[in-house]
């Protein structure tokens, strides 16, 4: 799919699909830390968790350190869980 084109019906619905299944994911890991993990930080985990190259991950993590959206500790302990 590009932007500008046309998409019919069933592709409209394949994607909403796909994307609550992003959601679902990204708030299943949420569930399972006591703080706030920026969004981009949750579909990059989402995208990559089955990968074995794990480098953007710990790139959006530290992005995430250096923009104080998660402390130190936090960023450590998503890099130990998904690293």
């Amino acid at each position: 799919m590009m932007y500008g084109e046309s998409y019919s019906t069933e592709e409209l619905q394949e994607l909403l699909i796909k994307m609550r299944h992003i959601i679902e994911q990204c708030e299943e890991i949420q569930k399972k830390f006591e703080f706030t993990i920026p969004n981009y930080v949750l579909e990059e985990i989402v995208f990559t968790k089955n990968k074995m190259e794990k480098c953007n991950l710990h790139l959006m993590i530290n992005i995430a350190f250096l923009n104080n959206k998660l402390t130190k500790r936090q960023a450590q302990k998503l890099k130990k869980y998904y690293c």
